[in-house]
């Protein structure tokens, strides 16, 4: 659809998203409405992740310029002002992405997958005050590299829609991260062999009647067949194309932000871009649910 068309349902989606949002929590407890609305500036910063702004003043910049039309308050609005009102939506922006999931369907199979965070380059480490009391160093096996920052745990539906992530150290082990993650009782995880614990597998089990499945090493006793294992390695496929579209096309990786609110604002808005262009790529294109470059054209 053309750029125009879309920004327009974008924000029709993202008004009866918050219209039913504000049923449920007080996103305002006091003050003076601002100039920019919230529906308004919120569909500024989805639409410009999707394009590749992932910077708040590009994002400023590029709709006053262009889109004065669709956002004349924009107009009046500072810089400084634009970008305490995005870091402040941090909260809102997330709760909106769980009543868009509730829109979209109900799963019970999930797929977990992590994924490296770094702040600074590793040399810069020692004398990187940034996020200083939250992050560490640690090896991430699948780039065979040390890296210094967070590490960011996604779980995704069997299809690869983002449902929810936790973020910590980057020493923090994964199965750790996993306990954290709050999912449906009787559903049933998909996750690699880094994955593989006795004690999380009881523990998920016993408090959610949750399913954890891993593909078994090479040492252990108990084996699966060579079907599971290759239905297990081609349903995992999905999450790491949804890894790799947020950190190349919407550069999760890069957010720029310097407070821990506006990290964890940069990271939901831009799972909520991405969610958002699934939900309208799917109707427009039935087949072919991530292929997003499909989705604006013209």
């Amino acid at each position: 659809m053309p750029l125009d068309d879309y920004i327009i349902a974008v924000f029709c989606l993202i008004d009866d998203l918050y219209s039913e949002l504000k049923q449920k929590i007080k996103v305002r407890k006091a003050g003076y409405s601002p100039t920019v609305s919230d529906c308004e500036l919120i569909t500024m910063l989805l639409v410009g992740e999707l394009l590749g702004l992932a910077d708040n003043k590009k994002i400023w910049l590029y709709f006053k310029s262009n889109f004065l039309h669709f956002f004349p308050s924009l107009n009046h609005e500072r810089y400084k002002i634009f970008n305490k009102q995005a870091t402040n939506l941090w909260c809102v922006i997330g709760e909106l992405h769980k009543v868009l999931l509730n829109s979209i369907g109900v799963w019970q199979h999930y797929l977990a997958d992590g994924i490296p965070f770094p702040i600074c380059h590793l040399a810069r480490a020692k004398r990187s005050t940034l996020f200083k009391q939250y992050v560490a160093k640690h090896y991430c096996a699948a780039k065979n590299e040390r890296y210094y920052g967070f590490k960011l745990l996604l779980v995704t539906s069997e299809s690869g829609i983002p449902i929810n992530y936790t973020l910590d150290a980057a020493n923090i082990d994964e199965r750790e991260l996993l306990s954290r993650i709050d999912l449906p009782e009787g559903s049933s995880i998909i996750a690699d062999k880094g994955f593989i614990s006795k004690e999380l597998t009881a523990k998920l089990n016993r408090s959610s009647g949750i399913k954890l499945i891993t593909p078994p090493r090479r040492n252990m006793y108990q084996q699966i067949s060579a079907r599971t294992s290759k239905m297990i390695t081609t349903v995992r496929k999905r999450i790491e194309t949804t890894i790799s579209q947020l950190t190349e096309c919407f550069n999760l990786n890069t957010t720029k932000a310097r407070s821990i609110h506006g990290l964890i604002g940069r990271i939901n808005r831009k799972i909520l871009s991405y969610t958002t262009a699934l939900f309208f790529n799917y109707q427009i294109v039935k087949d072919q649910f991530t292929k997003l470059e499909l989705l604006i054209q013209g």
